[in-house]
């Protein structure tokens, strides 16, 4: 005859038996635990930088798309203006706002990033960063000489002040070429150039300092449009 307690113990076995999953060796547990977070942690950073590799790709493929449209009108505003003689405050003035104009509504951040070696892109997205800057000291250089002309040369046409001003720019300050056809009366006395120069002193040095950051990244643009084929697509770089 079965014993009324051993019968209440194996039911009670057979209770709890369910549960035979749960680990009864714990030393295992917290190291298992550890092994599967890693390995989650492992598997999800390879997935993220597949998936980012292909984000990558598609965008590089997007920006050369819009670059190549693009590439051919921002050239063309680099090359050589047909207009001769300009003065040379005049001549960056013009080719700022072509190739703020050619330019366009270019995303140049995200062409930046896509195509990061693409030296074409990078002057044009620096030429569109400094224009502001080079306009602001440009207008700051233009009206303080006007200014200290008319100071120093009273009594003289506006035609002559425009043709003195020229004469500044290229003689005192060496911004362009002698213009051979200016007048001899716009020539500025001695004195009046040193004044000039010493009260002009901080308007020149900024316009300079602009300039030769803006005519870093012009000259990779100019060199590329005077190649002879705006119509190329790549710049070897990406």
């Amino acid at each position: 005859m079965t014993n009324p307690r051993e019968l209440r113990d194996e039911a009670e076995t057979d209770t709890w038996a369910h549960l035979a999953w749960w680990p009864a060796d714990w030393s295992q547990f917290i190291p298992d635990l550890i092994n599967t977070a890693v390995v989650g942690l492992v598997v999800g950073v390879i997935v993220w930088q597949l998936q980012r590799s292909a984000e990558k790709r598609s965008a590089r493929v997007i920006a050369r798309g819009v670059w190549t449209h693009a590439r051919k009108s921002v050239l063309l505003a680099a090359a050589d203006p047909w207009v001769r003689g300009i003065p040379e405050l005049d001549f960056w003035k013009m080719q700022t706002e072509g190739l703020q104009s050619a330019a366009g509504d270019l995303d140049l951040v995200s062409l930046r990033t896509a195509l990061p070696s693409n030296i074409e892109i990078k002057a044009l997205s620096e030429i569109v960063s400094d224009a502001p800057a080079l306009e602001q000291a440009t207008n700051a250089l233009r009206e303080g000489v006007m200014i200290q002309l008319a100071m120093h040369c009273q009594g003289r046409p506006t035609r002559t002040l425009r043709e003195s001003r020229e004469r500044y720019y290229s003689e005192v300050l060496g911004l362009g070429d002698p213009d051979p056809f200016l007048g001899t009366d716009s020539r500025i006395p001695a004195d009046a150039r040193a004044a000039m120069s010493q009260t002009l002193k901080i308007p020149i040095a900024t316009y300079k300092r602009t300039l030769e950051d803006f005519e870093a990244a012009y000259a990779v643009l100019h060199h590329a449009a005077n190649r002879g084929n705006p119509n190329r697509s790549g710049t070897g770089a990406d």
